[in-house]
């Protein structure tokens, strides 16, 4: 009959290898986390009738009802270009942008920048900026719209649900931003307080593409072939 001792090595070689792997494993997920999500430049859009107005005039009479931050860039060259309100992108078909100049009956408001944060007037455009219309765009001249900056403004809005904030997202208004490079990313606003509805965007593709001028592109074709020269000169 074999003796413990015989066993015991073997036994404690297991016993080892046992806990050796579930202490590499811990050790990993707690040393190697999950990979952090890849950078991206935010956008995000309010609709906000939290003010002294709030359950008397919605979306009228209030410069401060829409809002646009450029919340983050993972290029320090990225800037909006423009950006578009959709009042039909959602399930409402007969809602439209009431703006100053358009049907008298109904009161038009706007468009109307009530605050700026790295912005100048001047650096927008407002199409159209009279009359009745379902989208209204904001184009930005460029470079002017960049990470950290915002604008608050009103435009009255017409048979959206109670016009007021919340019926921005119960409907789901649509919201697009282009971007200095060309990408154009689309979503809608959805309904986050009753006074209070979001729409964000997020995209890894938001830089400007730098393409190389004629004369730049001759002068690299120059330097490269000149490259070519002295190393054959050197071969021979």
């Amino acid at each position: 009959m074999k003796s413990l001792s015989t066993f015991r090595v073997p036994l404690l070689a297991a016993i080892a290898a046992v806990l050796t792997a579930g202490s590499a494993s811990a050790t990993w997920g707690h040393w190697h986390p999950k990979p952090p999500p890849p950078d991206e430049c935010v956008v995000k859009a309010y609709a906000n009738d939290y003010n002294q107005n709030r359950h008397q005039n919605g979306s009228w009479n209030d410069d401060k009802f829409w809002s646009i931050d450029f919340r983050k860039a993972v290029c320090d060259d990225a800037y909006i270009k423009e950006v578009t309100i959709d009042l039909r992108a959602g399930k409402d078909h007969d809602a439209y942008f009431d703006l100053s100049g358009g049907d008298a009956q109904d009161w038009g408001f706007g468009p109307k920048i009530g605050m700026l944060e790295g912005l100048s007037a001047s650096d927008i455009t407002f199409t159209p900026n009279n009359g009745d219309t379902t989208k209204l765009t904001l184009t930005f001249k460029d470079g002017a719209f960049k990470a950290g900056d915002r604008i608050w403004f009103g435009a009255d809005t017409d048979y959206l649900g109670d016009n007021n904030a919340a019926s921005v997202g119960w409907k789901g208004v649509g919201f697009s931003v282009t971007f200095g490079g060309g990408t154009t990313v689309s979503t809608k606003f959805a309904e986050h307080r009753s006074y209070l509805s979001k729409a964000t965007v997020r995209t890894e593709d938001c830089c400007p593409t730098v393409i190389p001028t004629p004369t730049a592109v001759g002068l690299g074709m120059l330097m490269l072939g000149g490259i070519a020269i002295r190393r054959r000169r050197s071969a021979d």
